[in-house]
């Protein structure tokens, strides 16, 4: 009889533990199914550039318990046709959006009409008017200063009269004016002489004008950013003569531009801290997300300046290559 009691006892327990596990499980299906989605759209979303970035996204999604979606872009070319991609996200059902925009003029009211600003996260560049999302991203501005303050430190004095050519890049972006901005603030009164400037709008690169551009000829060649960047070290790995006839000073934070860095390409580079960006921009929406109406005060993240003697620096590596464990 006691066998029996035990044996009876021991099934009774065995059938509690498989309700108890099975209600766990259902708990957790049921959490999986209310973790919010946000999708995330940048310009060229598989480029390398964007490394830290995705991981400092993941890093902020495990956090905050969100579900991210990349949206697999090409080079973006018009703003309509991000707006459409943003519409078709909000329609499939996510929560909020991370955008990188492609031009910044006279978009809110559009913006608005897809996606509400406390389901909005702007990345690098604010539209106009200025806060009327939240952005998250570097002092564009003080990007550009950066830069100038590095050529200046270079050359001192005899930087009078050099010949300067610049690679603004898409122009459309209130980032990218913003840069330019910085950059001829830090240089007024240095006596250059800028050559050429070539702005993009982000058009297919017309790679006539810039053949042009250093055919012109220059003594310090300037790249607001990182796509330029590229462009810029790819002509000089063809034409390698050009390396001991001008300086090229940069923005970017690609492992190609840290690549021709490290190979004497690039004198200088100002790095943004994308990783950082990334999970900033996932934190910010995830708690508009979950207390609705919170504060649209722009995030600025910063940067480093790299060169060849500090590249291999420990803490420049992790912040330039996080690995999200």
């Amino acid at each position: 009889m006691k066998r029996t009691k035990k044996i009876l006892l021991y099934v009774l327990m065995g059938f509690l533990l498989v309700i108890f596990s099975l209600l766990l499980l259902l708990t957790g299906e049921r959490q999986e199914v209310k973790r919010k989605s946000i999708s995330v759209i940048v310009d060229n979303s598989t480029s390398n550039r964007w490394t830290a970035l995705k991981e400092g996204m993941e890093a902020a999604a495990k956090d905050y318990n969100l579900r991210l979606n990349y949206v697999s872009t090409v080079k973006l070319w018009s703003v309509t046709a991000e707006l459409e991609m943003a519409a078709r996200e909000m329609e499939s059902g996510a929560d909020g959006l991370i955008l990188q925009m492609y031009a910044s003029e006279g978009i809110g009211e559009k913006l608005e009409e897809i996606v509400p600003r406390d389901q909005c996260v702007l990345l690098e560049t604010d539209i106009t008017p200025e806060e009327y999302y939240q952005t998250v991203g570097p002092d564009n501005r003080k990007l550009g200063g950066v830069l100038a303050g590095q050529i200046r430190a270079d050359y001192g004095e005899s930087l009078q009269g050099k010949r300067v050519g610049i690679f603004c890049g898409n122009t459309g972006e209130l980032s990218i004016r913003q840069r330019i901005q910085g950059l001829k603030e830090g240089l007024e009164d240095s006596e250059i002489q800028v050559v050429w400037e070539l702005h993009e709008m982000g058009r297919t690169p017309d790679e006539a004008a810039e053949n042009d551009c250093w055919e012109t000829g220059a003594d310090i060649v300037i790249s607001l950013e990182n796509d330029m960047t590229e462009r810029a070290v790819d002509y000089l790995a063809e034409n390698q003569d050009m390396l001991n006839q001008c300086k090229l000073y940069g923005i970017g934070n690609s492992e190609k531009v840290m690549y021709y860095l490290d190979r004497g390409f690039i004198r200088k580079l100002v790095v943004p801290n994308d990783f950082y960006m990334g999970y900033q921009s996932v934190e910010e929406l995830a708690k508009k997300l979950e207390y609705r109406g919170e504060s649209h005060k722009n995030i600025y993240t910063g940067y480093l300046v790299i060169d060849r003697t500090n590249l291999y620096d420990e803490t420049n590596q992790k912040m330039l290559f996080p690995i999200v464990q």
